[in-house]
């Protein structure tokens, strides 16, 4: 006669061991992917999976060159999960500075913003290897853009500019030399805390000063906000950044429940120093907006952006969609 109690037990015991089994599985891959533990020693589990995955991604070297130890430019992505976009946004970008402005010393950098099991490894062998960054980060939760953004200005980059891309902002084919004329630019003015890659807001346009010219005879202008105004006193994604005047204001605040109020304090944070935008002419742009009478030259990608909780551990701004 069988004894059920007894079969219930070894069947609950099997159970437990395949629960228990598939459980670490995933604790291994997530442990092995974001760094915590040695290759070694999840390499037994994730053999497999590592060279399914890296078979069915083709790893062309796009970018031949690193950036030196003390590079010129830092070229700066923050992701959330959104590699399409990212694609497209360094394919342009490292495509732009090394046929376009060869000359220039960059540094590549990625922060990637919130990412699942498993992405690391695609992030690993799609952008790490291909496009040969020089620094990057990951963090298994997304913390939000002014955290992603303090990675990157004040941890990762180390030229005293930095190009502002997030992972939505695309060089378009056409444009010319702008980034060298931009770092001219900033090195000239002290004044300015950063220079619009992207076509400039209308209204910044209008509050711009005259035309002023650099020896070389390139031309830009200042925008002036009005007094206790500090709408255009900075600006993220599609511009180029002076790094000494962002250590020197610090790092943004990340305890704002929304993006824009972090990004409208720091811009507060500049008029108080009398920090602002420079914007400069025709030269290098590849194209003009018609809404605006704006030069640029790069487009915005991405679309819009809304801003979510993260109720599992804080309350915190999130950046781009939070789904897999």
């Amino acid at each position: 006669m069988v004894d059920v109690s007894s079969t219930k037990i070894v069947f609950g015991a099997v159970a437990l061991v395949g629960v228990c089994a598939y459980f670490l599985f995933y604790v291994l891959l997530d442990a092995r992917l974001s760094g915590r533990i040695a290759s070694w020693q999840a390499e037994p589990i994730l053999k497999q999976l590592e060279a399914e995955l890296r078979s069915s991604l083709t790893v062309n070297v796009t970018r031949q060159r690193r950036g030196s130890r003390n590079p010129e430019l830092c070229v700066a992505a923050l992701s959330c999960r959104r590699y399409d976009l990212l694609e497209r946004t360094l394919s342009r970008a490292v495509g732009h500075l090394d046929n376009v402005e060869p000359d220039i010393d960059y540094e590549l950098v990625v922060f990637d913003n919130g990412q699942l099991n498993g992405s690391a490894l695609r992030f690993r062998y799609q952008f790490v290897d291909k496009y040969q960054l020089d620094k990057w980060s990951v963090s298994e939760v997304n913390r939000g853009v002014a955290y992603g953004l303090n990675v990157l200005f004040h941890g990762l980059c180390r030229a005293p500019a930095i190009l502002s891309l997030e992972d939505d902002w695309e060089f378009h084919l056409g444009a010319g030399p702008i980034v060298r004329t931009a770092l001219n630019v900033l090195k000239h003015d002290s004044d300015l805390v950063g220079v619009y890659i992207k076509v400039p807001p209308l209204e910044a346009t209008l509050l711009a000063t005259d035309f002023r010219m650099l020896p070389d005879g390139a031309q830009y202008k200042n925008v002036v906000t009005p007094p206790g105004s500090s709408k255009y006193h900075f600006a993220n994604g599609g511009t180029l950044l002076n790094r000494t005047h962002l250590v020197t204001l610090g790092p943004q605040n990340e305890g704002f429940s929304d993006q824009n109020d972090g990004e409208f304090e720091y811009k507060k944070r500049c008029a108080d120093r009398n920090l602002t935008m420079g914007i400069l002419v025709k030269e290098g742009f590849a194209g003009l907006d018609p809404k605006t009478n704006g030069w640029f030259a790069m487009s915005h990608i991405g679309g819009g952006r809304h801003v979510i909780r993260d109720t599992r551990k804080r309350k915190a701004p999130m950046y781009g969609e939070d789904v897999p």
